[in-house]
């Protein structure tokens, strides 16, 4: 029995965050290289210190992953269950971590430019966070996370074509 779950769709009805971002020139294929390969989001997403798988199941579809992040002036570290798809990423929270709710994922759509990538969160905190850094997190985070995406995704598919 598949442990994958897909908590896209119930990140979007419970009123999360969804911003959509096209990757030129890239197949879906393209994206979920990069974007299933957690292990080296640090290289090229600011504020990913360290990324680990902890646990793996069905196949490698479901993983546990480690994430030791600094946002502002604060690290945190929690670990986040992901289904790798086969049209995207989907999330939730363990029960490691100060989330009581993250849930949410890529979903992804080829398009006769590229690929259209729908960045889905929904976010509870279990402790108290300052506004600061839930304003840092949408204002100005998420952009520059999706821009840092963009650019992984498009160099590695300009990357595959050359060879």
């Amino acid at each position: 029995m598949s442990q994958q779950l897909d908590t896209r769709d119930e990140a979007i009805k419970a009123g999360g965050v969804q911003e959509k971002i096209l990757f030129e020139n890239v197949t879906i294929e393209d994206c979920l290289e990069v974007l299933q390969d957690y292990v080296k989001y640090p290289e090229f997403l600011e504020g990913n210190n360290k990324v680990s798988i902890s646990k793996s199941m069905d196949d490698g579809k479901v993983l546990d992953v480690f994430w030791n992040v600094t946002i502002s002036i604060k690290t945190v570290e929690y670990t986040l269950r992901l289904s790798n798809l086969p049209d995207g990423v989907s999330w939730s929270e363990t029960d490691h971590g100060p989330f009581t709710k993250n849930r949410g994922g890529w979903k992804l759509t080829q398009t006769d430019k590229g690929v259209e990538a729908l960045y889905i969160v929904y976010i509870e905190f279990g402790i108290f966070i300052p506004g600061f850094i839930k304003d840092w997190l949408i204002g100005k985070g998420l952009p520059k996370t999706l821009n840092s995406f963009k650019k992984r995704i498009e160099e590695h598919a300009a990357k595959k074509k050359q060879q």
